[in-house]
């Protein structure tokens, strides 16, 4: 609320809300980042660069977008039908958790899946840092205050947002271009027992069968993720 921004609707046409690309004054805006960005680290949430909406009480809003890369351990032992979870962490280290705090408010999951991902389930914990002689994190402001008073020295503290991503990949396609393919080409090879002993029909359809398989392999390793782990799919080919 900011009494600068306030106005009569009688005295300007009934008007009770407008959108400004700028403010006329000055306004405080809160300073958020992501926090395991792997890029360039600064406050993403809190610029002037989005269009404010104002009320006549006084009342501003602003709905900012941020496009972000984060990092996340990926296990790829059961590629690709493998499951994630994967987190972002939303904060601030400039204001202090009772300066300013996160409220999540989240989307369904199924209006954000992607090509490669369907998200079973979104969720957003808070988190609380307080700085001592070290740092200590717990899922409440009353034990991070009190794990840094065992510590003996006075500490800021500061709430973190975890939003947690729980994925699973669509797997329709490795089904398709691999596991498929290469199961039916193996079946055929079964073929052999009911052709000639004498005839080279025999080394003919397997050496064939042979060259599918890898032409597969090759075809699909530019989609398969770079691992030193024995996946599922690499389990399939032995």
């Amino acid at each position: 609320m900011s009494a600068a921004i306030r106005w009569d609707p009688g005295a300007y046409g009934g008007i009770e809300q407008i959108y400004f690309e700028e403010l006329p004054v000055p306004m405080w805006f809160p300073k958020y980042a992501v926090m395991n960005s792997v890029v360039e680290w600064r406050a993403a949430f809190g610029s002037q660069e989005f269009p404010i909406y104002s009320s006549s009480e006084g009342h501003a809003e602003s709905m900012l977008q941020v496009l972000t890369k984060t990092q996340c351990s990926i296990d790829v032992k059961h590629f690709p039908f493998d499951e994630q979870v994967c987190r972002i962490q939303l904060g601030s280290y400039i204001f202090q958790y009772h300066e300013q705090q996160l409220h999540p408010v989240l989307l369904p999951p199924h209006d954000l899946d992607s090509n490669a991902w369907e998200i079973l389930d979104l969720s957003a914990d808070k988190r609380y840092s307080c700085f001592a002689d070290e740092r200590v994190e717990a899922d409440s402001i009353e034990a991070a205050n009190r794990s840094a008073a065992e510590k003996g020295r006075s500490s800021r503290c500061y709430q973190t947002l975890e939003i947690k991503l729980h994925l699973k990949r669509k797997f329709s396609q490795y089904l398709h271009l691999s596991f498929i393919p290469v199961a039916i080409t193996v079946a055929i090879t079964f073929v052999t027992f009911m052709l000639p002993i004498g005839g080279g029909e025999r080394t003919g359809l397997i050496i064939t069968a042979l060259l599918t398989v890898v032409a597969v392999m090759f075809i699909t390793s530019e989609k398969l993720p770079e691992t030193s782990t024995v996946t599922t799919l690499d389990h399939f080919y032995k």
